[in-house]
């Protein structure tokens, strides 16, 4: 009998607890009006008329509502603390409102500045951007000493201004990207809750791309090329609104992402554009020709393929600069080859050739069929096309003289030959080959 006697004050026990949980629980849920937007054309300078809708106050120092908005856009919200007061101790006091947006409904996380309207006064918060969804007000009764005896009315209105987008994610992520075409436009649109876009693309082969952003509004733009491996390999930034802003990149086949981060609120246009840069090469065994109409500063190249992020490396510093007015270069080993041209803007591109028939083969050493004291130059024969190169008594000054069609070559020197100088003689053919030396001791 006393057991169960214990058992049943357990029971009340928990049972009045419960009581007042459930009680508790029950006031502090939150009584949400749902209200319906009012689309205008302009919401910075919004001439349309439209109605105010009531919401009610009893005994609670704040109201909550929600609307929802179809598509990404703009919106402000209008209040008017009607006729809200407070009834205690024999005392009628007017009270005013206060309005702040809320993205989700735990009413913890704000968009925009709190705005307030005083008694019979009229508030209007700043126009935000948001993606389409749901959105929560809090209107919270401003300078009441308690909840009880608070009644009466405020007035809202819900202005929306559409600003829709065709991006794939409303909200992206770096790891939820934008998927976006080549050469095709893209609406975007930056938000007060998400201010930063991400962006995906893929090219097939190596081709220079830029990447175009447009918005309708003043602020500061950063946009941020990555590779696949997240190794930033372009960005640019600029400020103001209303023009075309660009970053350009010569990229390698692959897929790439970028971030664009602004301060500029509202819709955009995105585009990335592939580049036709007027540079191709062809090979001609054994010749190299670096085909552009691209008015060049200086051409250059280094044997092997490198990548376009390679552009500036230091690897460049040892390449060979092609002579002035000079297009074309022989080659006598198989492989890539990589020529990068600079243009008078200091914008640098590049591309790579790959050959495989190559003469490799070294020219014979010439034949000198006439040297003599007294003459002012050496004649004979050597491969037709090779430069044939000489030097006298092993000095580091070298002469030389192309060979003709028929091999015939004629080297001419500043000062006649003596009696006993040694001459040596060799030629370098069209792919670069050095020949062997052939040694003559003037008679």
């Amino acid at each position: 009998m006393k057991r169960r006697l214990i058992l049943f004050c357990i029971i009340c026990v928990i049972g009045n607890f419960l009581n007042v949980f459930v009680c508790r629980a029950s006031s502090m849920a939150k009584s949400i009006e749902k209200i319906d937007f009012v689309r205008v054309e302009n919401i910075k300078d919004c001439q349309e008329d439209f109605e105010l809708q009531n919401i009610y106050i009893t005994s609670s120092k704040s109201a909550y509502a929600e609307f929802t908005i179809p598509q990404d856009g703009f919106v402000k919200i209008v209040t008017k603390a009607n006729t809200i007061r407070q009834y205690a101790e024999g005392v009628t006091t007017y009270l005013g409102a206060s309005t702040i947006l809320y993205r989700n409904k735990n009413f913890i996380q704000p968009v925009g500045k709190e705005v307030m309207a005083g008694p019979d006064q009229v508030s209007e918060t700043e126009a935000v951007a948001l993606e389409k969804g749901t959105y929560y007000i809090q209107f919270k009764i401003s300078d009441a000493v308690e909840e009880l005896g608070i009644y009466g009315m405020l007035q809202t209105a819900v202005l929306y201004q559409d600003c829709s987008s065709n991006e794939s994610e409303s909200i992206s992520t770096l790891h939820k990207r934008n998927q976006i075409t080549l050469d095709k436009a893209l609406s975007g649109f930056i938000s007060d809750i998400s201010p930063v876009d991400y962006y995906e693309f893929t090219v097939s082969r190596r081709t220079p791309v830029k990447i175009g952003y447009w918005t309708n509004q003043e602020g500061t733009t950063q946009i941020e090329l990555f590779d696949t491996s997240n190794n930033k390999i372009a960005d640019g930034s600029f400020t103001g609104g209303m023009e075309w802003f660009e970053v350009e990149k010569y990229v390698e086949k692959g897929t790439y992402y970028f971030k664009i981060s602004s301060t500029a609120r509202g819709k955009s246009e995105v585009r990335v554009m592939k580049q036709k840069y007027d540079l191709t090469l062809s090979y001609k065994k054994p010749i190299i020709y670096v085909n552009t109409k691209t008015e060049y500063k200086e051409i250059r190249y280094l044997k092997g393929n490198f990548y376009t992020t390679d552009v500036a490396a230091t690897a460049w510093d040892n390449g060979t600069v092609l002579g002035k007015g000079k297009n074309s270069f022989a080659v006598n080993k198989a492989g890539y080859y990589t020529v990068r041209i600079t243009d008078y803007t200091g914008k640098m591109f590049q591309t790579a050739i790959y050959v495989s028939d190559v003469d490799n083969v070294k020219p014979k050493a010439p034949v000198v069929s006439y040297c003599k004291a007294g003459q002012y130059y050496v004649k004979g024969k050597a491969e037709a096309g090779a430069t044939v190169y000489l030097k006298i008594n092993n000095s580091s000054h070298l002469y030389s003289a192309k060979a003709s069609s028929k091999g015939v070559y004629k080297v001419k020197i500043n000062y006649y030959l003596f009696k006993g100088d040694v001459i040596q003689v060799y030629a370098v053919d069209k792919a670069g080959n050095k020949g062997r030396t052939c040694k003559v001791i003037i008679k």
